[in-house]
């Protein structure tokens, strides 16, 4: 996954933390989507902090890339934790046209330092 974020160029990147104890039972989200027509920087704005808010509380890591009004994002976390933040996401209608890329558990985190 960090080989994908590095080729990215240009993107804005919010880092999301946790540092704690892990579940065992871990799942990693990682998918594409394309942000509203006029999505303005403040929204963007937004759309960062109400995510870090949300995914320190729910003991969730990942990164989220935004560049030329697409977003990649990959979360990882406890997996219930994981479907009910995806779930909300989904709902979200600050974008569309979600494409997942990958769906799977994981042993250990990749972006536990973000």
């Amino acid at each position: 996954m960090s080989g994908m974020a590095n080729r990215l160029s240009g993107c804005t990147a919010a880092r999301i933390c946790f540092r704690g104890r892990e579940s065992s039972l871990m799942r990693c989200i990682v998918y594409v989507s394309a942000a509203t027509p006029g999505m303005s920087s403040e929204g963007l704005d937004f759309i960062v902090s109400e995510a870090a808010r949300l995914n320190r509380e729910n003991r969730i890591t990942g990164v989220l890339l935004h560049s030329g009004g697409d977003f990649m994002q990959c979360i990882e976390g406890p997996a219930k934790a994981i479907a009910e933040t995806f779930a909300r996401i989904n709902a979200s209608r600050r974008h569309g046209g979600i494409i997942v890329l990958m769906d799977e558990p994981v042993s250990k985190r990749e972006f536990a330092a973000w």
